[in-house]
């Protein structure tokens, strides 16, 4: 059996702080890990810190989320996987990378 972990994240940047003023939420991003230790994640983010329109689905490192300072809240979900379902959603990662 194979692991998926959401990660939630409350990230301290401006577009974090508008994206949760806008939508009334706790958190303002997502991202994807099949690693306990979650060193490899990927997401719909921006591609450069300075460029906040200028987004695509990126492949992201823990520390990001700690470029506004201070803590980043998280919140982590583990979903078992079949290994079909794993096969289909790294097929889909690779697409659109």
């Amino acid at each position: 059996m194979r692991e998926l972990y959401v990660v939630f994240s409350h990230t301290n940047t401006g577009m974090g702080r508008f994206i949760r003023l806008m939508t009334g939420g706790t958190y303002n991003h997502v991202a994807l890990s099949f690693r306990r230790d979650l060193r490899t994640l990927f997401s719909f983010a921006r591609r450069r810190i300075n460029a906040p329109l200028a987004g695509g689905f990126v492949q992201e490192h823990p520390a990001r989320y700690r470029q506004g300072g201070g803590d980043c809240p998280v919140k982590v979900c583990c979903l078992p996987l079949e290994e079909g379902e794993y096969r289909r959603i790294c097929r889909e990662l690779a697409r659109l990378r």
